[in-house]
């Protein structure tokens, strides 16, 4: 039988030695600049209303999910898209 804590103390080593490696182990905080424009990019798009948001994420080069999410970030207020 494995000992649950042989694998903790691995974990720890692993993380101790890239720590001296100058790793932190954990995903960086914030955005990239190129999301930032893309962010910038989606509001004024979105705020136009000329097109929807399946439009804006291909134009854009994001996925739905992460367009609403730029949306959110910048607090825009999302509501329904009204076809002309």
């Amino acid at each position: 039988m494995i000992n649950p804590n042989w694998i903790s103390i691995d974990e720890n080593r692993i993380l101790k030695a890239a720590r001296v490696r100058g790793r932190k182990g954990s995903r960086r905080q914030g955005m990239t600049k190129e999301a930032e424009q893309k962010v910038i990019l989606a509001e004024i798009y979105y705020k136009e209303g000329k097109m929807g948001v399946n439009q804006i994420a291909l134009e854009i080069g994001v996925s739905k999910i992460t367009l609403y999410k730029y949306l959110r970030h910048q607090k825009v207020t999302i509501g329904s898209y009204i076809r002309l």
